[in-house]
């Protein structure tokens, strides 16, 4: 699995998967990502590093705990974390120019609470400075509300 914590697995490595197989790479990403998403969002800044950017519905964060803290009010209107349950339904990946990188453009359909699913779009871009840890070194989201 893709966490770096030593309660979880290790994380997949490019020994494992090459980049010749970006696929394989994004879909153990989504894998990982999405379930501590649904299960644990206090866990997400293992895929974040101090230089990671997120943009979430147009403001942006900087670092493993602003994304961390804007990750885990999700939803909530309580104060309480609020259930998400996510639904990928497409996932195009691409090697980046950038060394060692991949460009993922999701899109799915979240439902938090049980409520009707919402839809939305997802890119990520993946990378690893020691060939080993992957970790999202850009990440924009939006909420496909209109």
């Amino acid at each position: 699995i893709f966490l770096r914590s030593t309660v979880c697995s290790p994380p997949f490595s490019s020994h494992i998967v090459k980049m010749s197989d970006p696929k394989a790479i994004a879909q153990k990403f989504c894998h990982a990502y999405f379930g501590v998403m649904q299960t644990d969002r206090s866990k997400v800044g293992t895929f974040y590093r101090e230089n990671s950017k997120m943009t979430f519905m147009g403001k942006e964060f900087t670092g493993v705990s602003a994304i961390v803290q804007r990750l885990t009010q999700l939803g909530s209107t309580t104060g309480t974390p609020a259930q998400v349950k996510y639904q990928i339904t497409k996932c195009d990946v691409q090697v980046s120019k950038a060394p060692n990188s991949l460009v993922l453009l999701l899109v799915g359909q979240l439902s938090i609470d049980g409520a009707p699913p919402i839809r939305w779009v997802q890119f990520a871009h993946l990378t690893t400075d020691d060939g080993a840890q992957w970790y999202l070194f850009n990440d924009i989201f939006r909420l496909l509300l209109d």
